[in-house]
């Protein structure tokens, strides 16, 4: 059996599968070997993942796409443990930028996207990654992403810039002083997760225009900061996966338009598309 793993910040899509046959879903926390150390991915997988598989199954070969997979000498480590833990035959650890990519294209040429807690992209030319643009985290990069939108929302919200209708219906959501906002953010692990959290409020807000235009200038720049560094990018078909290119495909489509690129497939993950390129 195959088992392959799409692993953002802040949860990992599995996969079990027998031949061309989907076997089993299992969903665990993120996993991100940048961040976590051996011993809690270990963990994860000991007290989630192995309980979910069961005894029962052989694992052959593991593929894992995970955020924080970019250093090969990160990457060695967590197949190892991965290996260890599932006791499988193999295990190969890549990027999740690569996992979008052959998600998406397959063994087609195209410039891959991600938009979830965090955004990345690169130019694919149907096996690896040939070019990336630095993503840059939350702080300094993720245009478009959901911790930026929710970064940019709570900044509105501590600086007493929200519109007095939004500001009311937020309290409701969120009621928080500002000191709970500084210590999530640079005190408690995960801030990408807990600023990406806010994007639920935009979600169901997202037709008020201060909200809509939050999120269509957060696409944008994204576009422009991105995508446009990419050599024949008007030429070339760009796919997106994760979570908030997926919800929020309305106002992903109207900032490409506004930046004259064309999206051509929009997917919540890539597990699908990974599936069959693994198959074949």
């Amino acid at each position: 059996m195959i088992l392959i793993a799409d692993s953002g910040s802040t949860k990992t899509a599995w996969c079990l599968i027998s031949g061309n046959q989907r076997v089993k879903d299992i969903t665990t926390k993120g996993i991100n070997p940048f961040y976590q150390t051996e011993e809690e991915i270990e963990a994860e997988l000991k007290n989630t993942l192995c309980q979910e598989i069961g005894g029962e199954n052989k694992i052959n070969s593991v593929y894992f796409y995970g955020a924080g997979c970019a250093d090969s000498q990160i990457n060695n480590k967590l197949a190892k443990t991965l290996q260890q833990v599932l006791k499988s035959d193999k295990a190969e650890v890549s990027s999740d930028m690569l996992g979008a990519a052959r998600g998406i294209f397959k063994h087609q040429k195209g410039i891959a996207c991600i938009m979830g807690t965090g955004s990345n992209s690169a130019y694919y030319d149907g096996n690896e990654i040939v070019k990336s643009i630095p993503a840059g985290g939350f702080i300094i990069g993720d245009e478009g992403s959901g911790a930026v939108l929710g970064k940019t929302l709570i900044a509105d919200y501590i600086k007493n810039q929200m519109p007095e209708n939004i500001l009311a219906e937020f309290k409701k959501f969120y009621n928080g002083t500002y000191l709970d906002v500084v210590n999530h953010v640079y005190k408690q692990p995960f801030p990408n997760r807990w600023l990406a959290n806010f994007t639920k409020f935009m979600y169901e807000k997202r037709e008020d225009d201060y909200i809509h235009n939050m999120i269509v200038n957060s696409f944008t720049l994204f576009f422009n900061r991105n995508i446009k560094q990419f050599d024949s990018w008007e030429n070339t078909e760009v796919g997106f996966v994760g979570s908030i290119a997926y919800y929020f495909e309305k106002e992903l489509k109207e900032a490409a338009q506004k930046c004259e690129i064309t999206v051509s497939e929009i997917y919540q993950n890539p597990i699908e598309g990974l599936i069959e390129y693994h198959s074949k």
